[in-house]
């Protein structure tokens, strides 16, 4: 089953951002709904513009409502921030 014509269209509307400071640096973690079929979910991580983390996923195409979708797109979301904050660790 495909999602339909109305759902992808509230999924593109699905965003997050960020802004996070992890030892005195100013990162941008942003994660959107991109694509036609099948939509893909993005997450950017940056600093001044200059990219540390890019990671794109495809969104389940048997999803049965925006809110499915927005649990998708906002994990992803928390994980690009947990990765950020696991590398301070390192």
């Amino acid at each position: 089953m495909k999602v339909s014509p109305e759902l992808m269209a509230q999924a593109r509307e699905l965003g997050f951002n960020d802004q996070l400071t992890v030892e005195g640096r100013k990162l941008n973690v942003q994660t959107e709904v991109t694509g036609t079929s099948p939509l893909k979910v993005r997450t950017v991580v940056m600093e001044g513009g200059m990219v540390h983390l890019a990671e794109t996923r495809m969104l389940p195409e048997d999803a049965r409502d925006i809110g499915e979708l927005r649990a998708v797109v906002e994990a992803q979301h928390k994980r690009g921030i947990s990765e950020i904050l696991a590398a301070k660790g390192s």
